[in-house]
């Protein structure tokens, strides 16, 4: 193979990560099939495999000494190097360190212009656009949660346990199972409570439905398995420690619990 064209010169255009393996190696038949999914659902980078035993020259050069070993290239240069089988997210986040990610930019715009209204059309359409963008789904989840908490647990519901969204995507989910799932039907003055807390975060009247949560825990806390309790922290969480709504509620929640 033409190594300097194929992954030198091409870096110069677009990032190349070399995957240098070999048929008989255990790992890198583990860790082949990793990358070429990421390539899959992706354009920022491209993936070229180098057969260590068809290539040793290209070997030698580079100083293989163990495989799989993994090497990214932009702009000409060696940007970073890995050793190793690895799995799927440290692969995913190993690259998206390296390698700046300009939708990024393009998101915050979308979600900045999608805040202040009840239209998403843009921000749903680039979502489906870059269904690899993590932080894509939790943006938009999070902005359609309460009038479709479905929608909004399905964008989510992916994101693996170590990635560093995850938090925000158990949290949604919470939130979205409280919202889809039934409540039992009885005539308790809890149960009629939470029917109402529903409604108010149907309609994105969260004051209001957090000063019913607030006597909810003061009636009953333990409820459905402390179901008030975790539907409290969840919104907080939600919300996040600099909204004003946590400022002012957060302490009255954790007051009535005791």
């Amino acid at each position: 193979m033409d190594f300097q064209k194929e992954v030198v010169e091409r870096s110069k255009e677009q990032p190349v990560l070399v995957d240098f393996w070999a048929e008989w190696c255990g790992p890198c038949k583990f860790l082949g099939p990793i990358l070429e999914e990421l390539e899959a659902g992706q354009k920022r980078w491209k993936l070229v495999k180098v057969d260590v035993d068809a290539n040793p020259e290209i070997s030698r050069q580079f100083e293989i000494r163990g495989i799989p070993d993994v090497r990214l290239f932009i702009d000409g240069e060696e940007a970073g190097q890995f050793t190793g089988a690895k799995p799927k997210h440290e692969v995913e986040k190993w690259l998206n360190d390296l390698i700046p990610d300009e939708r990024i930019e393009v998101l915050n715009r979308l979600v900045e212009k999608s805040g202040g209204s009840d239209s998403f059309e843009e921000l749903e359409s680039f979502v489906k656009d870059n269904p690899d963008l993590d932080v894509g789904r939790v943006a938009l989840a999070k902005l359609i949660l309460w009038e479709n908490p479905q929608a909004a647990g399905d964008l989510v519901v992916k994101i693996h346990p170590t990635n560093k969204l995850f938090d925000d995507s158990r949290t949604i989910t919470a939130l979205a199972n409280f919202m889809t799932n039934d409540l039992p039907e009885n005539s308790s003055p809890v149960s009629a409570k939470m029917l109402e807390l529903k409604q108010f975060l149907s309609e994105k009247a969260l004051e209001a439905g957090i000063k019913v949560l607030i006597d909810i825990v003061t009636l009953d806390k333990s409820f459905q398995n402390n179901l008030p309790v975790r539907i409290g922290a969840s919104l907080f969480n939600f919300l996040g420690p600099d909204d004003e709504l946590t400022k002012t509620y957060r302490r009255k929640f954790d007051m009535a619990l005791y």
